[in-house]
């Protein structure tokens, strides 16, 4: 197996991760990023690599929707930084609360 692949194995798992503590579906990320979901589907999967670029817009996604900042979740999805407690809280979802 290809040092890209390794990485993309690696990566995937964790991308699935956060978006499923955030109970998001790979659609409405997809959606959100203008990729299908089948691309989501084979960046979880470990499939096929993510670019630097689309990481970066990913996390700033899931940081819209979480109490994380996008370097943190960036930190976390990389490998950089191996743990990551997440809490939905979206200033959208708050005031929708209301």
């Amino acid at each position: 197996m290809s040092k890209t692949k390794d990485r993309a194995a690696e990566v995937g798992p964790r991308l699935r991760s956060v978006r499923t503590a955030l109970s998001l579906s790979q659609t409405e990320v997809a959606e959100q990023l203008g990729v299908t979901e089948p691309a989501m589907a084979n960046w979880e999967a470990g499939r096929r690599k993510v670019e630097l670029g689309t990481l970066w817009a990913l996390c700033s996604v899931y940081s819209k929707w979480s109490d994380c900042g996008e370097e943190t979740l960036f930190a976390y999805v990389t490998g950089i930084r191996s743990d990551l407690r997440i809490r939905r809280s979206s200033p959208i979802m708050n005031r929708m609360a209301r």
